[in-house]
């Protein structure tokens, strides 16, 4: 089980990305074997940069796979076919509110 700590650090990523999507440029570009936006990776760097702790490489990796396996299941779940920054930081404001929610 996470710790509290853990929790928030999580909470607190998703907001920075979240904010990142919303206000920094995009790039519409698809990219088909990732999963999302080209620009995507870039706002994950971003939203990282504002952590008190910042998360490593690796865990920056993991955190890439879960947001990618996310948006492709998103995209089976509400047939979108080509997710924008913007409708992934629509999914984020509700994984915030559910993650807000279990704490």
């Amino acid at each position: 089980m996470p710790t509290q700590e853990f929790i928030s650090r999580r909470v607190l990523y998703l907001m920075m990305l979240e904010y990142s999507l919303r206000h920094n440029d995009h790039v519409n570009q698809y990219i088909i074997n990732d999963e999302g936006p080209t620009c995507l990776r870039n706002h994950m760097r971003i939203a990282n940069e504002h952590l008190p702790v910042p998360y490593t490489t690796a865990e920056m990796n993991r955190n890439k796979e879960i947001i990618t396996m996310t948006l492709r299941l998103t995209i089976l779940v509400r047939e979108i076919h080509a997710p924008t920054c913007l409708q992934l930081a629509n999914l984020i404001t509700e994984l915030i509110q559910a993650a807000e929610t279990a704490e």
